[in-house]
């Protein structure tokens, strides 16, 4: 394998996929905000990450509706106190996540952006 400045990462394109939450943690940016960091990994082995922010009121929260949205697609029912907590629940478990491939005006990239979670549907037995 060779290493090169020319990198490019390759994004999905539009659509509903099911994935595997691969990686999750808590980062902090250099202004002090912070916000879960999720890693999503395709079955093609095409990963896609999504920042949940820290809530604006409720500054020890994450987004109270993104995060419930993703418990919701996960089958999470439990009350979760922490954000360790938090993490350790969802961590390699899978939902299916809605996908865009889009322009980003500030970075001048195409890049993938997850628009909504969504619960895998079982196969009934009949």
């Amino acid at each position: 394998m060779a290493y090169s400045s020319n990198y490019k990462p390759v994004l999905a394109e539009t659509g509903d996929y099911e994935a595997t939450i691969s990686n999750a943690d808590v980062r902090t940016t250099n202004s002090g905000s912070q916000y879960l960091n999720l890693a999503f990994t395709l079955p093609n082995n095409i990963r896609v990450y999504k920042k949940i922010w820290r809530d604006f009121i409720v500054t020890s929260e994450f987004n109270h509706e993104q995060v419930a949205e993703l418990l919701t697609a996960l089958n999470i029912n439990d009350e979760i106190e922490t954000d360790f907590a938090l993490i350790q629940a969802i961590k390699d478990k899978k939902c299916i996540i809605s996908v865009v491939k889009e322009f980003n005006d500030k970075t001048q990239k195409e890049e993938n952006n997850i628009k909504a979670f969504k619960q895998i549907e079982e196969d009934l037995p009949f």
